[in-house]
């Protein structure tokens, strides 16, 4: 299987000087020392416990709520979200919270630091990742959202900024500050937080439909079309297009884009990508089920092609 290049926990955003931390770089029990990557609503650092000596390494992450924002009670509520969420649903997939200070200013959430790196980073440099790396990836995504929507929670947000890949293949399912629970309205539109359309489900942007794990999964069939076709299966030149797009126009033939991928798994995609909830796999332990079989189908047939490469070294 092919190396994905090492790097911290970031965004792809460039690093410039933030002003939501103090000149001593303390916060609460954390010495934050390097500006990591910068959001639109938080800023990214990478830290050491207070008490440990400079020489320590940064082990540690913490997500810093932007000044700016810590009276909008709004935003504010966002970070406390993930907080909640990140220490209380533990999965080998999904980002784990050590400690957050969430309550008074300056609020943040403090996370170990991964070496990975978003899958959007190999995804925009053309970097090709095989079927089996990404029928592996999706599945692992796909056990973090089921852990989560076992505890009761919708993620809102999954696209490949927010999925995290090591270069041993592990992935981590970050941000969680727009999951909302069972029995919440989360409506895109409605959210002035919200970022790209790109990977939303048609429902989301109707609040005569409801949202639940399906949505989820959507939106995860929408990265998975981009990984294997190099494209997204919807663009626009304006939101207003995109939302038309999710709401009405099918995506594009996967195999038309992509001929070489088993027809197993393009069906598979478009199933995820159907318009109608009802039309898609109906929960993540489904959807988990399915990948697993074409994991191993396609397992079989890279060791098959292998092996007749390696016999026909021999002969």
């Amino acid at each position: 299987m092919a190396q994905i290049p090492s790097v911290q926990f970031a965004s792809s955003r460039p690093v410039r000087a933030d002003q939501s931390v103090p000149k001593t770089k303390v916060l609460g029990a954390w010495c934050c020392e390097r500006l990591l990557a910068e959001g639109p609503l938080t800023n990214t650092y990478l830290a050491r416990p207070a008490t440990c000596p400079a020489e320590w390494p940064l082990d540690y992450v913490v997500k810093v709520l932007k000044s700016s924002y810590e009276g909008d009670s709004r935003v504010v509520t966002l970070l406390q979200r993930e907080a909640l969420i990140a220490s209380t649903v533990s999965h080998p997939n999904l980002v784990s919270a050590l400690s957050s200070q969430i309550h008074e200013p300056p609020y943040f959430v403090v996370f170990p630091r991964l070496e990975a790196v978003p899958l959007q980073q190999p995804l925009s440099n053309n970097q090709k990742l095989n079927l089996a790396q990404i029928l592996w990836a999706t599945r692992q995504v796909a056990e973090a959202l089921q852990a989560l929507h076992q505890a009761g929670w919708i993620h809102n947000d999954v696209k490949p900024d927010n999925i995290l890949l090591s270069s041993v293949g592990h992935v981590t399912l970050i941000d969680l500050g727009f999951a909302s629970s069972r029995h919440e309205s989360s409506s895109a539109i409605e959210n002035p937080f919200a970022g790209s359309f790109h990977y939303v489900a048609p429902e989301r942007f109707s609040s005569r439909l409801a949202t639940d794990q399906r949505s989820d999964i959507y939106s995860l069939g929408a990265t998975l079309f981009e990984c294997l076709a190099g494209c997204r299966p919807f663009e626009a030149k304006s939101a207003a297009g995109l939302i038309e797009a999710h709401r009405q126009q099918p995506p594009p033939q996967l195999r038309r884009l992509v001929p070489h991928v088993p027809l197993a798994v393009t069906r598979l995609v478009h199933n995820m990508l159907r318009k109608d909830p009802l039309r898609r796999p109906q929960s993540t332990g489904e959807l988990i089920g399915q990948l697993i079989s074409l994991e191993i189908e396609n397992l079989e047939g890279h060791c098959n092609e292998l092996e007749s490469f390696s016999g026909g070294a021999a002969g």
